[in-house]
């Protein structure tokens, strides 16, 4: 007879095993970021809604924070998806405590996310999720794939200034304004006490690391020709 403990158990188990069987899809499908992945630390915290990158101030490493049940809820293409999405914003240094003072930063998160959901083999696996925002596509009709974060932020900025109301209240699917310093406080001020030279610090020694390790992954994989991107 089991009793509530054994199955207490049993359900985490069955809970780790899923959370395992995710990130090998990831692996299956994808090798090489997949690989990449395996490097970053990834921490379930149900206070976040769904999914996001941080940095880790002890650490000083990229880290991903996500919800359980909002990955569970993801068909598999989708779950992939999201998965290779957060690992670009580590990839591309997509981090709060850059944003551009003085510009309101629903409109940088857009203009992140729509410099990630144009690339090959992530704009099919997205597609159709709530909220999310790919170049080409609905509210963002008007704007090629392709561009930098910068590119996209002045074009929305443009659309902003002639339609006020557009993107006020705009979400993505995932919580970029979650805490950005080891998910303590989940408000985004995970760094909020510390000095912008300190801040700059972690962040170039966590961009080091990440670069590091894509250099080592490509080096052990060889996959040669598969991705023109520069890390």
């Amino acid at each position: 007879m089991k009793t509530n403990e054994d199955e207490l158990i049993i359900t985490k188990s069955e809970k780790n095993r899923l959370i395992e069987s995710w990130f090998f899809d990831l692996l299956q499908e994808e090798p090489f970021y997949g690989k990449i992945l395996q490097y970053i630390n990834k921490i379930e915290d149900p206070k976040i809604p769904t999914i996001c990158i941080g940095l880790s101030r002890e650490e000083m490493c990229y880290q991903i924070f996500y919800n359980f049940d909002f990955l569970a809820s993801l068909t598999k293409k989708a779950r992939i998806g999201i998965l290779l999405h957060e690992l670009f914003h580590a990839i591309f240094n997509h981090v709060p405590f850059r944003f551009f003072n003085g510009i309101p930063h629903h409109l940088q998160n857009i203009a992140m996310d729509l410099s990630i959901n144009g690339l090959d083999g992530l704009k099919e696996r997205i597609s159709g999720m709530p909220h999310v925002c790919i170049p080409g596509e609905g509210d963002f009709k008007n704007m090629a794939p392709g561009l930098l974060f910068e590119n996209y932020l002045n074009l929305l900025l443009e659309e902003s200034r002639q339609n006020p109301d557009k993107f006020k209240g705009y979400k993505t699917p995932d919580s970029h304004d979650y805490a950005i310093g080891d998910g303590k406080d989940g408000d985004g001020n995970g760094f909020a006490d510390l000095p912008d030279d300190v801040k700059e610090q972690i962040e170039q020694i966590a961009k080091q690391r990440l670069k590091d390790v894509v250099g080592d992954v490509y080096k052990k994989t060889k996959r040669i020709g598969a991705d023109n991107r520069q890390f």
